[in-house]
């Protein structure tokens, strides 16, 4: 399902062993439910049974949140053409017309998601979004759905005083980590996906230390070389959100001042994302000829999207004479092969990973081993990959700059 096709850099046995110590560490770390969640059948057995439950009164469903409780959502939406999932995450004055935008408000349901029952950005988002409903005789509350991690904050009592079917999200689930619980598994089931076969592909991560300790140790060599950018290379069409999901989970978790002990963390690398053949005109140049070696490139290919059962036959172009007899896929595979060579034999550190595809059961698959790579990796690292404190402070001087105004 997922496998490391290419590692350029040898990994050291002592180095490997220290990764699955530090793998099987953080397994028992509090905060770190999200590996548990495979195991909790009645979250997904209850995330179906909303989102099959929405689906039969409702034509689209507006998720409403913003980071782990959006993104995943999001990449669950992309993978699946026709999707009627819409996304409400940033607020900005246009971002509820936009939003509503062609949809029958009556027909669409709204699901608010906040971990803490907190957040600014999603409440805002649904008291503008209630107001903008109101004015068109539609009762916000009659048509929504609610997940937070307690009853008892804002989000949570907001729900139950105006009776809105509440779900609790496990407390022991960061938001970053949360795709495989209610908060993107109701989405998916809305969007008429196989629940069951996420399930299993992050059952089966579960299984594969040896792939994750791997990716680890890659990690930890990149940074010994000084390479403290590492850019995910995603060779499929996924790739923009995809690439937006991984930039949360490996920037919000690695990114510590301090440590486990109190001391100045260890540093860890600074995520960028880039789509296949588009990147190849716009960062290729940066990655191939700049004169410090700082990064690591991990492709992420999809063996789906590099095959295909159409050939071009007749080639109108002549620079497309190459093509004759190929697939517009295996013009994809040429380029990914031909690309990360290219930078190899420039010197750029390149990993390279491939899936099967990125259905229902590889994206658990992927959304898991991901997650275990940058939980594991903390744990490692000697930081906690599971809080924020970085991104408290400006949350604070967001509330008192709209008080002085």
């Amino acid at each position: 399902m997922i496998e490391i096709s290419q590692a350029r850099f040898d990994t050291p046995a002592d180095l490997l062993q220290q990764c699955r110590d530090s793998l099987d560490r953080s397994f028992a770390k509090k905060g770190s439910g999200f590996p548990e969640l495979p195991a909790r059948e009645a979250l997904w057995t209850e995330a179906e049974k909303i989102g099959r439950e929405l689906r039969q009164h409702y034509e689209h469903l507006v998720v409403i949140g913003t980071g782990g409780s959006s993104l995943g959502g999001q990449v669950i939406a992309a993978q699946r053409p026709g999707s009627r999932l819409r996304f409400l995450e940033n607020v900005d004055a246009l971002a509820v017309s936009r939003v509503m935008h062609g949809l029958e408000a009556k027909r669409t349901a709204f699901v608010m998601i906040s971990k803490s029952g907190g957040t600014i950005e999603t409440l805002a988002g649904i008291d503008y979004l209630r107001e903008f409903l109101a004015r068109q005789g539609v009762d916000l509350k009659r048509q929504s759905h609610a997940l937070t991690e307690s009853p008892d904050n804002s989000l949570g009592r907001w729900a139950q005083q105006n009776k809105v079917p509440l779900t609790i999200i496990p407390r022991d689930v960061g938001g970053r980590y949360s795709v495989l619980s209610p908060v993107g598994m109701i989405p998916a089931a809305f969007d008429g996906a196989d629940v069951k076969s996420f399930r299993a592909g992050a059952a089966w991560a579960l299984e594969q230390k040896d792939l994750v300790a791997n990716l680890m140790a890659q990690s930890v060599l990149s940074f010994e070389r000084q390479e403290w950018i590492t850019y995910f290379w995603i060779y499929d069409s996924l790739a923009r959100v995809l690439g937006c999901w991984i930039q949360q989970l490996w920037g919000e978790s690695l990114g510590k001042k301090t440590g486990f002990d109190g001391q100045p963390a260890r540093r860890a690398s600074t995520p960028m994302a880039g789509l296949g053949t588009v990147d190849q005109h716009s960062m290729l140049q940066q990655l191939a000829d700049n004169v410090v070696r700082d990064k690591l490139i991990v492709f992420v290919r999809s063996k789906a999207a590099e095959g295909g059962h159409q050939p071009l036959e007749q080639p109108e172009f002549t620079e497309c004479d190459s093509l004759r007899g190929h697939s517009i896929g295996e013009l994809l595979k040429a380029e990914a092969v031909a690309t990360e060579e290219a930078l190899h034999r420039q010197s750029v550190s390149t990993l390279t990973l491939t899936v099967d595809s990125f259905d229902d059961r590889n994206l658990g698959a992927f959304f898991m081993t991901l997650q275990l790579w940058v939980g594991a990796l903390g744990e490692h690292l000697g930081l906690d990959p599971y809080d924020q404190p970085g991104v408290e402070l400006g949350k604070i001087l967001t509330k008192e700059y709209l008080k002085k105004r």
